[in-house]
């Protein structure tokens, strides 16, 4: 059978399976982490680590992190990515756009205009939109996580883009006559 072994933080328990493999379970909530944790030699700051994330007997999420703080990498077993910081891709970044995976297709007209704007994120400068306020026109571009934040599918904005430029092109042929 199992092995549990004394309670360690925040009443969690380490749980040896029978297939050798283990978790820190939190005995009331079921919640369960596996995985490797590398501390400062003070052991006052985590340094990396990777591991599984679950509730009960369902795999929420795989993470690994270097430093404190969030994991930076965080991986759902739907495939779903979040990555806590920048990210620089030596190769091209793209998504699958072949029509034999696309359904319900319709031409996009322009809806309303969105707000360029200039910010101050996590302490540098940038350019871009606000996600509430592109879903109030676009709402298929914005995604919710599960802690409420707002995410913006910034690649969708070309077909939108391109949509406004056909307009103005339609526009500029009227007036031309």
């Amino acid at each position: 059978g199992d092995m549990k072994f004394a309670p360690g933080t925040n009443g969690r328990v380490l749980r040896v399976l029978k297939d050798a493999s283990f978790r820190l379970q939190a005995p009331t909530t079921g919640d369960w982490v596996c995985g490797f944790l590398g501390r400062n030699a003070a052991n006052t700051q985590n340094l990396a680590g990777f591991g599984v994330f679950g509730t009960a007997n369902t795999i929420n999420y795989y993470y690994m992190g270097i430093g404190h703080g969030s994991p930076c990498l965080k991986v759902t077993p739907a495939g779903d990515m979040t990555i806590n910081g920048s990210m620089v891709a030596k190769g091209d970044v793209t998504a699958y756009s072949d029509a034999r995976v696309k359904s319900d297709v319709e031409e996009l007209s322009p809806r309303g205009e969105l707000r360029p704007v200039s910010y101050i994120k996590d302490g540098r400068r940038g350019i871009g939109f606000i996600a509430q306020e592109v879903r109030e026109v676009y709402p298929e571009l914005v995604r919710e996580d599960e802690d409420g934040m707002l995410s913006l599918n910034y690649n969708g904005l070309v077909a939108v883009l391109y949509a406004e430029v056909q307009e103005l092109r339609q526009a500029l042929r009227e007036i031309k006559g």
